[in-house]
């Protein structure tokens, strides 16, 4: 069997050519057969990454912030992209997201690329609700058109930052995440393992980003140094000590967010 090795990564609003060159760079050391990138900004984003790639195609969504995401895969791989509009919730604000199915010759795998609603008020945590709703009535209706557990994979940073309310914290971000954990076990979607929980710095450091997938999504499985398994694994900032210099500088040069990638098998 084939296997792919999928990369996601917030690239924390790349504007320029200087940080999409960091960017490419970085990319390249991964050497992705699929790799999504939230957080590019119009078009000259497109066509900065995209001619470094030239062996890839590539999908891109638009909106009002600049929250747009960039999906790129190589040539040699099937597939075909959409845009779920659904996830939107009637709110020009709310990204959607990007669906890619592989023609895979056994059963159709989907990955969806995503990048909900952040912050912590009530309208936030509502538009994230909303979203993680729309994302599992997906995977059920994959469920009944395959006629059992469809193989689904979502990439994204999903923003589990809890609720605020009244300067008060009503939903804090660990319980909005164990919360999420167990409605997407509800139908069949599992948190994959990291080698590192937290994927965000700044002001404090969060783990946002994440891969759930369906159990019928088979991953190369590692091993950390003192013998825990993984799925996915974590690279950039994490990679250096707190308050170092390297870390600063991957924070201020190419993302507050780290990498994530995996490898998972193909069946074309």
């Amino acid at each position: 069997m084939a296997t792919a090795v999928v990369l996601w990564w917030n690239v924390h609003k790349m504007r320029d050519a200087a940080h999409a060159d960091r960017v490419v760079t970085r990319i390249k050391e991964v050497n992705p057969d699929i790799f999504g990138l939230c957080e590019v900004v119009g078009e000259p984003a497109y066509s900065l990454i995209a001619k470094q790639f030239p062996g890839y195609n590539f999908y891109m969504t638009y909106g009002r912030e600049s929250q747009e995401i960039l999906v790129g895969v190589r040539r040699t791989i099937p597939v075909f992209f959409s845009q779920r509009t659904e996830f939107k919730s009637g709110n020009s604000f709310v990204r959607p997201a990007v669906l890619l199915t592989i023609d895979d010759a056994e059963s159709p795998l989907n990955m969806l690329f995503a990048h909900p609603k952040s912050f912590s008020s009530p309208s936030d945590l509502g538009q994230r609700d909303y979203f993680f709703q729309k994302v599992f009535s997906l995977k059920t209706l994959l469920d009944k058109k395959v006629g059992g557990d469809a193989r689904f994979v979502i990439c994204g940073d999903m923003n589990t930052m809890g609720m605020s309310y009244l300067e008060h914290d009503f939903l804090k971000a660990d319980d909005e995440l164990r919360h999420l954990s167990n409605r997407a076990g509800k139908v069949g979607l599992l948190f994959k393992p990291k080698n590192h929980q937290a994927t965000y710095s700044s002001s404090q450091i969060a783990d946002l980003d994440h891969v759930l997938a369906s159990n019928s999504v088979l991953f190369t499985r590692k091993l950390d140094a003192t013998g825990r398994p993984y799925d996915i694994n974590v690279t950039g900032w994490v990679d250096f000590p707190a308050k170092s210099i390297e870390r600063n500088n991957f924070i201020s040069n190419l993302s507050d967010h780290c990498l994530l990638s995996f490898e998972i098998e193909l069946k074309i």
